[in-house]
């Protein structure tokens, strides 16, 4: 008799276990034919937004395919509240719904998918929800910006950017800006559109240095839109700290063509009017330069003054402390500073680096040249199969030497770079194509400078040279 239990047991364990394996088969397969929809959009959007349905499975077959792409009125979609618009089926499983107008303001809707959709039944994702933004401010920055009509006096500026339409005086009403507990005047400036306004203080003055300013938008204040009030209040801080004293930071000194540029810099941007009865400049016999100019940089804390320097003579610099700065301050100390102006080196240079140069137009190249009245100019030809060679040799190494020519240079006065300009076309009839070096040296002591595409190896005996490295002439 047991073992009749026994195994009446085992049948029943195994035909459950068989029986239930066949219903999870079945539904996995029924699984695949359920047609289901996704609405979006889900959760928060704004006011332009579209709202579009996919299915799980084409829903357009045969003829059904002609309405593909096409605008239609007729409602398929319920909504809650009642939204009017166009719909278009963009594939075969999308369909999209336009509304003909912005939706509403921080407004909640339920969205329903019919139960049917051409005769086939939807079993899941027939019903979505979203709500459009709800009002708020999406952008702010506080800061502190210079009083036009007094410039030692400061404007607290908030700009505010609103994702729906305000009406200034409804801002004016629900906004403050408050010292201490205390209410400071400000205005409200409209800005691109009802969406960007501009809040602009009373001018702070110095009184107020070391002491904290808060500005708040209080939560009850409506939009122009839909009449409902901020999602939920707004407040910044701003402090203006203690204003530190106004002082010269130091000098240098720039060539500009015959002219030197004396730079004095500050800490703080420098008030542009009465610059020049404010600073001073000229050697230990009271000689000012020649050409003197004294400028201030626009918004900078610059001061240039520009003028015939002469070299090796000494300067002193005087500043005045009523000297201003923008915000009013004046110098801590009044400045008293001297330099001399050193005499450059002796220097030359070509202005082209090696090049190709035609054989049948005219050639030009340029030399800078300082301090040297008479230039000489040196052309070798160059093996064309021996540039490493050629790179490192001496002179006796870089060619033969093919073209001499002396150049007179006129110098202006001791401030001049001078430009001169060799046409070469007379040397390329003569000469014709080939790969030649050019190298031009300065009449003089060589206490110059090299300058060029390498350091030659003879630069140390020779300083006042420079060269092109090669020119190849109508190759």
């Amino acid at each position: 008799m047991g073992h009749y239990f026994r195994r009446t047991q085992v049948v029943l364990c195994v035909s459950g276990v068989l029986l239930s394996l066949g219903m999870w088969l079945t539904l996995q397969g029924c699984g695949r034919h359920i047609l289901s929809a996704r609405i979006s959009p889900d959760g928060e959007t704004s006011r332009e937004t579209s709202v579009s349905v996919v299915f799980s499975q084409p829903m357009l077959q045969g003829k059904q395919r002609e309405i593909l792409n096409v605008p239609s009125t007729e409602p398929f979609l319920m909504f809650d509240p009642p939204i009017a618009g166009e719909y278009r089926w963009t594939s075969e499983t999308e369909l999209q719904f336009t509304p003909y107008e912005r939706l509403g303001a921080d407004q909640a809707y339920k969205v329903e998918v019919p139960k049917k959709v051409f005769g086939r039944a939807v079993r899941l994702g027939r019903t979505g929800s979203f709500r459009t933004a709800p009002f708020r401010i999406e952008e702010s920055r506080v800061y502190f910006d210079f009083y036009i009509f007094d410039i030692g006096k400061k404007n607290i500026v908030v700009d505010l950017a609103f994702n729906y339409d305000v009406d200034a005086e409804d801002l004016k009403r629900y906004a403050r800006l408050t010292k201490d507990g205390q209410d400071f005047p400000f205005e409200v400036v409209p800005r691109a559109d009802r969406r960007h306004y501009r809040l602009i203080s009373d001018a702070i003055g110095k009184d107020h240095q070391d002491q904290d300013f808060k500005i708040v938008v209080n939560k009850d204040m409506p939009n122009a839109e839909s009449g409902t009030a901020l999602e939920k209040g707004w407040e910044s801080s701003l402090r203006l700290d203690k204003i530190p004293a106004f002082q010269y930071d130091g000098l240098r000194t720039d060539r500009r063509g015959q002219d030197t540029v004396l730079t004095l810099r500050f800490n703080k941007a420098v008030q542009p009017e009465f610059v020049a009865s404010y600073v001073s400049v000229e050697d230990e016999s009271g000689e000012k330069p020649t050409r003197m100019a004294i400028q201030p940089r626009v918004d900078t804390a610059l001061i240039s003054v520009t003028g015939g320097f002469k070299y090796n003579r000494r300067y002193r610099v005087r500043v005045n402390k009523a000297l201003a700065a923008v915000d009013g301050s004046t110098l801590k100390n009044a400045v008293e500073e001297t330099f001399t102006l050193q005499k450059p080196e002796r220097s030359i240079q070509f202005l082209q680096p090696g090049r190709l140069l035609p054989v049948k137009d005219d050639v030009n190249i340029f030399v800078q040249s300082y301090d040297l009245k008479k230039l000489t100019l040196h052309v070798y030809r160059v093996p064309t199969g021996n540039i490493p060679f050629m790179a490192r040799q001496l002179d006796g190494g870089m060619g033969k030497a093919v073209h001499t020519e002396t150049l007179e240079v006129p110098v202006v006065d001791e401030f001049s770079t001078n430009v001169t300009e060799i046409n070469l076309k007379s040397f390329i009839e003569k000469h014709g194509k080939g790969m030649f070096r050019f190298q031009i040296r300065g009449e003089g002591g060589w206490p110059g400078r090299t300058s060029g595409c390498w350091e030659p190896m003879w630069a140390w005996w020779s300083k006042a040279m420079a060269e092109i490295c090669w020119c190849f002439v109508g190759l």
